[in-house]
């Protein structure tokens, strides 16, 4: 999936919330929804190892206050932010800005 110019329909080659198109110099915005979903993705990416994780771990046997536990929270949780924002990045929409 490639992200278009709301202009032109250029590819843009790099994605950001807000900029200028190379090919036309038209202004361009992320919508409302794809910053939500983008903030809803760090937001849960970064609850899940402490918040999911981490109980469940303890239930079978390790303890959280552990090095390994902590580290076990802290691998869960980059590895959510990096899934969840790879799906938000490729959920991006522009409007004109």
């Amino acid at each position: 999936m490639t992200h278009q110019c709301p202009y032109c329909q250029a590819e843009l080659g790099s994605i950001a919330l807000v900029g200028k198109c190379e090919a036309c110099s038209g202004p361009y915005r992320a919508t409302g929804t794809s910053k939500l979903w983008l903030y809803a993705a760090v937001f849960f990416g970064i609850l899940f190892g402490p918040v999911f994780l981490v109980p469940i771990l303890a239930q079978n046997g390790l303890d959280p206050k552990s090095g390994i536990g902590i580290a076990m929270g802290v691998i869960g949780s980059v590895t959510a932010l990096m899934f969840l924002g790879a799906l938000a990045m490729r959920m991006l929409k522009f409007e004109k800005g």
